[in-house]
């Protein structure tokens, strides 16, 4: 969608393609997020011209447990009732770790991260990141 914003076609076979694709926007990905930019990356590689992993968590002994199937309880009631509103504080907890960043940073980013995505981070199907592949 960003490449379609800019009017950029990563559909192209032809010469023009080395353009095109130098023209393409950079995917940059952020501790969890490196993980999303890199599944992003193996899946779709046409619609980036770079890929930027900055503190990746990526552990090549850690697997993620697959949810199950069918659940008889109500654990998961709330992704099903819909996004829950994001706070300050939410932010901060999902994305900082409380003394690895500077008090003042820590606070903008969480700005930040509220005004981006109003909706709290459910970190649901962590199982689809063992498929990063470095080697890809």
């Amino acid at each position: 969608w960003i490449a379609k914003r800019h009017g950029l076609d990563s559909t192209h076979t032809d010469d023009k393609y080395a353009l095109l694709h130098a023209e393409m926007p950079a995917l940059l990905g952020w501790s969890q997020g490196a993980l999303v930019a890199q599944l992003t990356a193996q899946k779709s590689p046409q619609l980036m011209s770079k890929l930027t992993l900055y503190g990746s968590i990526y552990d090549p002994m850690l697997r993620y447990p697959r949810n199950p199937l069918y659940q008889s309880d109500n654990s998961n009631a709330a992704n099903r009732n819909g996004p829950i509103e994001n706070t300050l504080d939410s932010a901060m907890e999902d994305f900082t770790v409380e003394g690895t960043i500077p008090p003042e940073p820590a606070l903008r980013f969480g700005e930040a991260a509220i005004v981006a995505d109003p909706h709290k981070a459910i970190w649901t199907n962590l199982y689809q990141f063992n498929n990063v592949d470095p080697s890809r």
